[in-house]
C-alpha cells in the first residue's frame, strides 16, 4: 500500500518518525535513524544557549513505562548548526529541528538561523522538568503565542508546537496558536518516582517525564478531540509500541505518528514492523492511509 504522506506541504515517505531526544541527540544519531524506515527525523530539542543537564539518575524504567528528566542537554543552537551543516546533504529525509525558547527573541533567532537547514520546526512547548523552558513558557499563553508567531516570522517553511497532555490547558490556548501549522500531541506527562529505601524521589531532579505505554491512551484522547476543534494536521506521539499503537492514533486523526521509548526496547527495527504492519492492515482493510485518518470519528 502506499505510505506517502504530506504533513503540512512536507513530503513523508512514510508517516513514522523518532520522537525528539530518541536516538536524536547527535547528528550521527540522527543518520542511524535514517537508515531505519523513517518518513523523517526530528533532533534534540535545542537550546539557545549549551545546557549540561542534570546529574543522575535522569532516566529509570517504571512498571509502566518510564520516567526521563534529562535537563534538555545540548550544546546550544550555535553549535547544532555547525555539526548539522556539515552533513545536511547526506540526508535524503526531512530534517526536523526541534527547538526551545525561552523568549520571542531567542525564538526568531533559532528559527532563522536553521531555515536552510531544517524541513520544518518543532517549537518544544512542553517540556514537563525544565526552568523557564517548555511546559513553563506554555503556562504563560501571550509569551506562548508570541514565540511561536517569532519562529513562523523567522521560517518560511512549516512549524509544528509540541504539546503536553494536559487537555484543559491545551483546549483553552488553541484558538491562539493559528500561526502554527501542525500540532505533535503529545509530550510526556510530569510524574515522579520515590525509593522506599532511601525515602526520597529517584531522580536528581525528583520530577521527571512519564513515556511509555502509560501515556499512550491519554495522548491518543486529545488527538481525538483536537481532530473534532482545528483544521491543522496532527502528529501522534506517546506510548506507541506497535503498528496496532499507531492505527489507532490514525484512527483518531493523526497525520503521522512519533515513537520514543519503545526505541530503548527494540532499536531502530521498529520502523521497519510499524511500515510492514500497516501496509498489511490497509491491504486487509482495502482502505488507504488517507481515508484512515479520522474514520473513528465516522463510527
Amino acid at each position: 500500500m502506499e505510505l506517502v504522506t504530506k504533513i503540512s506541504g512536507i513530503t513523508l515517505r512514510n508517516p513514522f518518525m523518532n520522537a525528539s531526544g530518541v536516538l536524536s541527540q547527535t547528528v550521527s544519531l540522527l543518520k542511524r535513524l535514517q537508515e531505519a524506515e523513517v518518513g523523517a527525523v526530528v533532533t534534540k530539542s535545542i537550546t539557545y544557549e549549551e545546557r549540561k543537564g542534570y546529574e543522575n539518575p535522569t532516566f529509570i524504567k517504571i512498571n509502566c513505562g518510564y520516567l526521563n528528566a534529562m535537563g534538555l542537554p545540548n550544546p546550544g543552537f550555535r553549535e547544532f548548526l555547525k555539526e548539522l551543516s556539515l552533513c545536511r546533504d547526506e540526508f535524503k529525509v526531512p530534517i526536523i529541528v526541534s527547538i526551545a525558547p525561552s523568549e520571542p527573541k531567542q525564538a526568531r533567532e533559532m528559527a532563522t538561523t536553521f531555515k536552510n537547514i531544517a524541513s520544518a520546526i518543532e517549537i518544544n512547548l512542553s517540556c514537563p522538568h525544565s526552568e523557564k523552558l517548555g511546559l513553563e513558557v506554555f503556562n504563560d499563553a501571550k509569551l506562548t503565542e508570541s514565540i511561536v508567531k517569532n519562529v513562523k516570522d523567522g521560517f518560511d517553511k512549516p512549524v509544528f508546537c509540541k504539546l503536553p497532555p494536559y487537555r484543559n490547558e491545551v483546549l483553552g490556548i488553541i484558538d491562539s496558536l493559528d500561526n502554527c501549522d501542525a500540532f505533535v500531541v503529545s509530550n510526556t506527562i510530569r510524574a515522579m518516582k520515590i525509593d522506599i529505601k532511601a525515602k526520597k524521589p529517584v531522580l536528581s531532579n525528583k520530577f521527571g517525564g512519564l513515556s511509555g505505554k502509560a501515556l499512550h491512551p491519554i495522548s491518543l484522547a486529545l488527538v481525538f478531540e483536537l481532530y473534532e476543534k482545528t483544521k491543522k494536521p496532527i502528529i501522534g506521539v506517546g506510548g506507541v509500541e506497535s503498528w496496532e499503537d499507531a492505527v489507532e492514533f490514525f484512527l483518531a486523526g493523526a497525520s503521522a505518528v512519533q515513537v520514543g521509548s519503545v526505541l530503548e526496547k527494540k532499536g531502530i527495527t521498529i520502523f521497519k514492523e510499524l511500515v510492514e504492519g500497516l501496509e498489511k492492515y490497509l491491504k486487509e482493510e482495502r482502505i488507504s492511509l488517507e481515508e484512515l485518518i479520522g474514520l473513528a470519528h465516522d463510527s
